[in-house]
């Protein structure tokens, strides 16, 4: 699930056909689950499936008492449910203007790809804005960096939501792009985003 609410929602049916859903309309409040948290400020986050059949869930939230330029930083939140109850994984931001490395982006709008079984697991978490997206591999964990952050290069106007996923071998970022204008291939619009996305032999 992605969401860009204060008060997260999750949505589950059996049925996709017959159009029938559960709605959940209040998963998460930061603030309740991160005690760093500014209440009221959070950004998309996504929800995935760790090598421990846990459920992890990384979102972007106003830290408090950061004194960065730009106070977002990434949070994990874990649950053995997918509906919660959800707890703070960490007990601060895996990634913001200090963590891992010193940055001035913006550190919003997280994905995480998670791929292979057992040992051979991999996780690679990919962030950022405004023409600056970033990626980092985690342990097993889902939390502790392994090796350093690295810009993705080759998109296209990337501006924000990234969306990694592996298909036959191949690897994809979708993405928001704000390519904008008049004379835009994207959009005519000045500011709306289309959705574009880069391909890889990794991630």
């Amino acid at each position: 699930v992605r969401t860009a609410s204060i008060s997260a929602r999750w949505s589950v049916t059996s049925d996709v056909d017959a159009g029938e859903w559960t709605h959940h309309p209040s998963l998460m409040k930061p603030e309740d689950v991160f005690a760093w948290a500014t209440p009221g400020r959070a950004y998309a986050g996504q929800v995935v499936i760790g090598p421990d059949d846990r459920y992890y869930w990384y979102v972007p939230v106003h830290e408090r008492d950061s004194t960065a330029s730009d106070k977002f930083g990434i949070g994990v939140a874990v649950a053995d449910s997918p509906t919660g109850p959800w707890t703070d994984h960490v007990g601060g931001p895996i990634i913001s203007q200090t963590l891992p490395t010193p940055n001035t982006i913006h550190n919003i709008d997280p994905t995480i790809l998670v791929e292979g079984e057992g040992e051979d697991t991999r996780v690679h978490v990919y962030w950022g804005s405004f023409s600056n997206l970033r990626v980092l591999e985690l342990e097993q964990d889902m939390r502790t960096p392994v090796g350093a952050v690295t810009t993705v290069t080759g998109l296209t106007g990337f501006f924000e939501a990234a969306w990694a996923f592996e298909r036959n071998g191949t690897y994809y970022l979708a993405y928001a792009g704000n390519n904008a204008g008049p004379t835009s291939t994207c959009t005519p619009a000045n500011y709306h985003a289309c959705i574009a996305y880069g391909t890889a032999p990794s991630p």
